[in-house]
């Protein structure tokens, strides 16, 4: 009985606020302890890994697609260096750089705007779907989320702590809006979600600025989704969409669907029967519109994550991971803004379980990681007397490695972290590639596949990387 009381007990306003201040805290601070603790697995791996190298041998900002959102994550490092920390120190700061950054947004939302459910919102949505994405955290589709929260706390935040006139407001909501220009061009999509969400949660049909901010916003990312068709990356990124019916009229025969419904089974059955449930509460409160409002947004992100995701053959789930997030943020809305604001014990059980859910099954991803660069350690133990070494794509296990691409600096920069005397580099030759004329240039060093040679071994800095000047030895990993 005693239980039962304490769940039914309200919260008073100033218990339940200070009380969802501190889970924001407590929540990013373990999230940080999190990217310290896992720093190796979250920066030697794919775009991370090649990042943070660029960043260390240009000592300056990165950005791999015009996407200038990553900046913010990069000045704590590029001090570093600057200052002369070693490689450890300078990887673990840029590790918690990504976590300080949605700490940042978090502290804005709650101190700044006063808008404890925007801050929770962010926490959620980072967590709620993010598995394997937190070990590839340079990727500006989960970074992006921070400033949709920022929107979000503007748009929703009480308005008599902040009175100004009405035009006023919508500017700033456009500037906000526009701010996620400098992110991923899927964050478009989820902050139209949000935008709809907060019309029919609110009901604010009859309320011109907030259709004036949707108009903005849509015609502000159907030009940024225009102008990055003239990226080849970007286009190819997109291209599988012209077959989205394809996609739905064969969905049960593409491996990524199959993919997905792990996910599901696995990695989000609590989030997603939450979410449910919210749903059919809403129903209830008369508010059947909202609730099918959310549930079609959450199929129109699902949709569109496996027609972006069709190419997948194989249990590769860096990317996929990183757009299934923009599901967690739709799951986030109802919790968020509905749930969250009850007073109950009972509810803020069920909202701190889910952020306590979403860490753990972050945390436990590390093992992947941490294997596959065990496997690298274990392979230069192999030759011991070999510091450049060359493998074939034929023998590359995408299932245990998932991606060939980055490894020789990936491979340089887990090496190094001993001291630049331990040095080694490992490289892929590509399909179609021949490095035969030029592996015995004691001066080769090839970094990336889609540029190998763009960065020469001339310009590594000895303070952190010595390789030596030898030819590069073929190996077989078959062997």
């Amino acid at each position: 009985m005693k239980i039962q009381q304490f769940l039914t007990r309200d919260f008073s306003p100033d218990q339940h606020r200070r009380f969802w201040i501190w889970a924001g805290h407590v929540y990013f601070g373990l999230m940080l302890l999190l990217s310290l603790v896992y720093y190796r697995e979250r920066m030697l791996c794919f775009d991370t890994a090649n990042y943070a190298f660029q960043l260390i041998v240009n000592q300056g900002f990165y950005t791999g697609h015009g996407r200038f959102l990553t900046y913010a994550t990069q000045v704590l490092p590029l001090l570093a260096v600057k200052a002369g920390l070693s490689l450890k120190a300078v990887l673990m700061i840029y590790s918690a750089s990504f976590v300080l950054f949605f700490y940042s947004a978090y502290l804005i939302l709650v101190y700044g705007l006063r808008n404890i459910r925007a801050g929770i919102f962010l926490a959620l949505s980072i967590c709620l779907t993010v598995r394997y994405k937190f070990y590839g955290p340079v990727g500006e589709i989960v970074l992006s989320m921070a400033l949709l929260a920022l929107l979000a706390g503007w748009v929703t935040r009480e308005k008599e702590r902040f009175p100004m006139p009405v035009w006023a407001d919508t500017l700033i909501a456009m500037g906000l809006a526009a701010l996620l220009l400098v992110g991923h061009p899927f964050i478009g999509v989820s902050a139209m979600v949000f935008l709809g969400f907060d019309l029919c949660y609110r009901r604010r049909w009859l309320h011109p600025e907030a259709w004036v901010l949707i108009g903005w916003t849509l015609a502000a990312f159907a030009f940024k989704f225009k102008v990055v068709q003239e990226n080849p990356y970007e286009s190819a990124r997109s291209a599988p969409l012209e077959d989205i019916w394809e996609v739905i009229n064969n969905w049960g025969d593409y491996y990524v669907t199959n993919r997905v419904n792990w996910f599901f089974e696995t990695e989000y059955a609590l989030p997603f029967a939450v979410f449910a449930a919210l749903l059919i509460w809403l129903v209830f409160l008369d508010r059947g519109f909202t609730a099918l409002y959310t549930f079609l947004s959450f199929c129109g992100i699902l949709l569109l994550v496996v027609v972006l995701h069709v190419y997948l053959d194989s249990p590769i789930y860096i990317m996929l991971d990183g757009y299934l997030a923009h599901l967690g943020l739709v799951w986030s809305l109802p919790v968020a803004f509905f749930l969250l604001p009850k007073r109950k014990m009972a509810y803020a059980g069920i909202v701190a379980a889910l952020l306590l859910f979403g860490l753990d099954r972050m945390k436990n991803r590390h093992r992947y990681f941490e294997k596959r660069l065990d496997q690298m350690e274990a392979i230069f133990e192999q030759h011991p007397d070999n510091r450049k070494l060359m493998a074939h794509m034929r023998d590359f296990d995408w299932n245990t490695w998932w991606l060939p691409w980055a490894s020789g600096v990936e491979t340089l920069l887990l090496t190094s972290l001993d001291g630049p005397e331990h040095s080694a580099t490992l490289y892929f030759e590509d399909w179609g590639e021949n490095w035969d004329k030029k592996i015995a240039d004691p001066k080769l060093f090839l970094s990336v596949q889609f540029a190998p040679t763009s960065v020469p071994a001339s310009r590594l800095p000895k303070r952190y990387f010595q390789l030596p000047q030898v030819p590069y030895v073929r190996i077989d990993l078959k062997k």
